[in-house]
């Protein structure tokens, strides 16, 4: 993971509840989108992505979790979009923000709030809450097809 920069504090109180997953970046997708969304995915794309990928997809979670849920389905050690290391495609790329109790990485640490960081092909995982709160995920995977 590599830190990136930290956003501007933003009030996400009026960002309806919203969970997308793996969506490709159609104007339809974006054009459903709050703004204070979007101004972090625009943030987001400005980044230069090094290598060239099949597809940019996005996934976007605003939740209102309570104390003591974890933060993602998957509360173990995980990768996004494969399932092993070892997985034949090219390593993806991806940008994630989180505005509270940032994702936690095993050999990285956990992200900063209201930060965006870079990662590959690492082991990764979301936290447990300590307290109810609204928790805004904005991921960007570059992926190749399978």
């Amino acid at each position: 993971m590599n830190y990136i920069e930290t956003l501007d504090s933003i009030d996400w109180s009026d960002v309806p509840l919203t969970e997308l997953k793996y969506k490709r970046l159609h104007k339809k997708t974006l054009d459903s989108l709050h703004p204070k969304l979007l101004h972090v995915i625009n943030k987001m794309l400005s980044y230069e992505v090094e290598e060239k990928y099949d597809m940019c997809l996005l996934d976007v979670k605003v939740r209102d979790l309570k104390e003591g849920k974890c933060s993602c389905a998957l509360p173990e050690y995980h990768y996004d979009w494969v399932k092993n290391y070892d997985h034949k495609n090219k390593h993806e790329f991806h940008l994630i923000y989180t505005n509270v109790d940032g994702t936690e990485f095993l050999h990285g640490g956990k992200c900063k709030d209201n930060s965006i960081y870079s990662f590959g092909r690492e082991l990764h995982r979301g936290v447990y809450m300590d307290e109810d709160k609204r928790r805004v995920l904005v991921r960007l995977s570059y992926v190749d097809r399978y």
